[in-house]
């Protein structure tokens, strides 16, 4: 730390983001000047900065030996002048104005030393449009945070063209003594990469609400209950790599297509702020807030990333912020048990199934061959291990759980008494129709037929078949015993009762099912993860980041926010009227190609696939490969002990 040349700092703006920065410096040694415009906002930045000590003690972050250091580092002032007068670094946090802010920064310039390094944390406005208030620009950069500031990662360190090079050397190498996950822009552009990820998944949240596809809840489920517990872990370019870029070409090829490409804000969040429902400041927005539920929230996310932060340290499993674990799953004690059989015992299909027999169903699995069965049987063992490591169920209960699960290569013997049936067999409309017509003469005729399908409509698969109305999609995520969504998909004909017998039945074993009104292309998940990755393909093209670089963004910062909270319950906590001005800066400049890539289409036609080839954006050896697996099974399994809402 002593040979940082980074040892006083001030930063203006004691607010949200001001007292997490401020905060941070502390505990990391530094002398900080907290600055604000009258007494009572300090007093409001005591408060969380005590606050925030007493969430990093509960974690282990911070030693109680260490509590009175830390609050002596913070020197709280109005006197802006005094507070830069030995300043090596200024940060202004102040709120998204930009006259205010050159004001500050010029203000600051005037007092502050000649080697003194200027930033601000601006989310809305390029660097170029603020370094040449502090009247020295090659010392000025952006050093873009996300809130909560001390408890995620990332910052984004955004020169201008005219920016010194130390400068951002000087940051980058300060946030790495420090902890942090810094990653240096090469090109201004609006939004950085976070908020321009954060914007494309937004737009095309708010069009599936417009179009009637899904509520906001039913969305803010599907994020943080499924592909945004995958982010904390992993960056969209990992996730896909393990996929390989052929399929994925495919599947996003088909979503370009269809997913919004609107330039302008959505009436969704226009009418919200006309009628002054602006979130949890005035307690209504995409959800009902009370102060009491808003706190909570901050403080589950608080936990949430303190625990995640742990687990990429390497600690073991346990619950965030040392709360009690939750309680173990309880076998079903009814008389009647449901009788679930699933067609397709591979990646999806075993844990499916454990996961009922987890909770004393019975299911009988299904697929071509003895073999494939008993590789499904030992997965199953396997992954109900995992669930006692992590304290979902006993160990006692591991035996009784794989004495409901049968095995049976036939398929009539499988479904003829099943109250319900998962297909998880592979991405294939034509197996899965001829699955579907089979299924309709074996079956039971009250018997629910549902398919884990992420890419074929109801209709289309049960086009055969004389039971529309018991037909659905139940789209799981990887791995499905540990990601508790499941999007329940109705087609044009499903009826009613089906689908609340499925959300039913569902949410007795512990899963967060999220209702699709009406048949579209990708659902909820892969839609908006399709929105992320077709802009973070467009950052790659134009080089203002790399791959790897975008990932690490993604999983340090908004990536393990969405794994606690969805996009409208974040955006309800900044506030529905700087989320729209900040989607004004943003949406226009959002990439809305709907083609494959340039940059994806080499890739497919150079064979360089990803893991399955060794080489994609990364380069990859079986060890590494199996190293990212694991990581974010070790997360995910973690992620399964977390107390529920």
């Amino acid at each position: 730390m002593q040979d940082s040349p980074i040892q006083n700092v001030c930063v203006i703006g004691a607010g949200l983001m001001g007292h997490g920065i401020a905060l941070e410096f502390a505990v990391h040694g530094r002398s900080v000047q907290l600055v604000d415009r009258d007494e009572a906002s300090l007093d409001v930045a005591r408060e969380r900065v005590e606050q925030g000590i007493e969430l990093l003690s509960e974690a282990g972050l911070v030693e109680p030996a260490e509590h009175a250091a830390t609050r002596e580092r913070i020197h709280y002032s109005t006197d802006l002048e005094y507070a830069c007068g030995d300043a090596d670094l200024v940060i202004e946090a102040v709120f998204e104005y930009l006259k205010l802010k050159r004001s500050l920064l010029a203000k600051a310039s005037a007092s502050a030393p000649e080697q003194t390094i200027f930033a601000s944390n601006t989310s809305s406005f390029l660097p170029s449009q603020l370094a040449d208030a502090t009247q020295r620009p090659e010392r000025f950069a952006v050093a873009h945070y996300f809130n909560p500031p001390h408890l995620l990662p990332l910052v984004e360190i955004v020169p201008t063209p005219n920016t010194d090079p130390e400068v951002p050397e000087t940051l980058h190498a300060l946030y790495i003594s420090m902890g942090k996950k810094p990653v240096v822009i090469k090109k201004e552009m609006p939004g950085f990469i976070a908020n321009r990820l954060q914007a494309a998944l937004n737009r095309e949240a708010a069009a599936l609400v417009e179009r009637g596809i899904a509520t906001p809840q039913d969305i803010d489920a599907v994020i943080k209950y499924g592909f945004g517990r995958r982010l904390a872990a992993a960056g969209p370019f990992e996730i896909w790599e393990q996929i390989g870029w052929d399929l994925v070409s495919t599947i996003v090829g088909e979503l370009f297509a269809e997913i919004s490409t609107s330039t302008e804000p959505s009436r969704l969040m226009i009418d919200a702020v006309e009628r002054g429902d602006l979130g949890v400041k005035t307690g209504l927005g995409m959800h009902d807030w009370t102060p009491d539920s808003a706190e909570a929230l901050r403080l589950r996310i608080g936990r949430a990333l303190i625990r995640l932060a742990q687990l990429e340290n390497g600690e073991g499993q346990a619950s965030p912020g040392g709360r009690a674990a939750p309680a173990l799953i309880q076998p079903n004690q009814r008389k009647t048990r449901m009788r679930v059989a699933v067609v397709g015992a591979g990646l999806m299909g075993h844990g499916i199934a454990l996961e009922f027999a987890a909770h004393g169903h019975e299911v009988t699995i299904n697929d071509v061959s003895e073999e494939l069965l008993d590789s499904a049987v030992q997965r199953c063992e396997t992954g109900l291990k995992l669930l006692a490591e992590t304290g979902r169920i006993s160990q006692e209960a591991i035996a009784p759980a794989l004495r409901c699960i049968t095995a049976s290569a036939d398929l009539k013997t499988t479904v003829e008494n099943a109250d319900i049936v998962i297909e998880a067999t592979s991405e294939n409309l034509e197996l899965k129709q001829q699955i579907f017509e089979k299924l309709d003469v074996y079956c039971k005729p009250n018997a629910i037929l549902l398919s884990n399908t992420s890419t074929f409509l109801p209709s289309a698969i049960g086009r055969n078949t004389t039971r529309t109305a018991n037909i659905a999609i139940a789209h799981y995520f990887n791995p499905p015993h540990l990601l508790p969504i499941v999007e329940i998909v109705r087609g044009p004909e499903t009826s009613n009762s089906t689908i609340t017998a499925v959300v039913k039945l569902l949410e007795s074993i512990g899963k967060k099912p999220a209702v699709v009104q009406q048949e579209i292309q990708g659902f909820i998940g892969n839609r908006l993860q399709a929105a992320i990755f077709r802009e973070a393909l467009h950052l790659v093209s134009e080089e203002v980041s790399t791959a790897q670089e975008i990932d690490e963004v993604v999983k340090s910062s908004f990536g393990r926010r969405l794994s606690v909270a969805g996009a409208f319950e974040l955006r309800d906590i900044v506030g529905l009227d700087l989320a729209l001005d900040i989607s004004r800066q943003i949406l226009p400049s959002l990439d809305n190609s709907q083609s494959i890539p340039a940059i994806l289409a080499e890739k497919v036609k150079s064979g360089n696939l990803g893991t399955k080839t060794g080489k994609g954006f990364y380069e990859w050896t079986p060890e590494s490969a199996e190293a990212l697996r694991l990581r974010i099974a070790n997360a995910l399994a973690d992620m399964a002990t977390w107390p529920g809402e």
